[in-house]
């Protein structure tokens, strides 16, 4: 007969070989910030975690190490981030875990990143930036497009030679 230390070896063997313990039983988490472009150094964001499963243990974590806790009825948690400092721009991911079984977990979210801006006052969306730099560079490039006309032009005409003008 085994012993019972032999026995209780096995079986914590066998559960971490079987995905028992902390392997991934969830799939994995959604996260988005908002506003989703960034913030202003004392300004307020939200990361916002949204799960498969209702009843959940929402993590938040900020490179790679636990940052916040929320337990959740729903779908989803919310994590606000007020009076925003510069240590808290960085890469933040969530997962989830069932609060009655513990080794139930997700996979992390894939990471977002937290952009800190400034030091006050309301930040442009890139949206609008990226609209601003295409609409500069489509007149740069026709005040180009209409120096290289000009160019030619003139020198078509230098190698024609000036037509003579005609007289009255």
């Amino acid at each position: 007969m085994a012993s019972a230390l032999t026995v209780l070896f096995l079986g914590c063997w066998l559960a971490g070989h079987s995905g028992a313990w902390g392997e991934p039983s969830y799939p994995k988490p959604s996260i988005s910030l908002s506003p989703s472009w960034g913030v202003s150094l004392g300004g307020a964001v939200a990361v916002w975690c949204r799960g498969q499963h209702r009843g959940v243990r929402f993590v938040l974590n900020k490179e790679g190490r636990r940052f916040q806790t929320v337990a959740s009825k729903g779908l989803e948690a919310v994590f606000p981030i007020s009076n925003v400092r510069r240590e808290d721009r960085g890469s933040y991911s969530c997962s989830y875990q069932n609060r009655l079984e513990p080794f139930a977990v997700s996979s992390p979210s894939d990471p977002v990143d937290l952009a800190v801006r400034g030091e006050s006052g309301p930040l442009a969306p890139p949206c609008l930036t990226s609209h601003i730099i295409a609409g500069a560079s489509a007149a740069a490039a026709g005040l180009l497009l209409l120096l290289v006309a000009f160019l030619c032009f003139r020198k078509t005409r230098a190698r024609k030679g000036a037509a003579p003008r005609p007289s009255r």
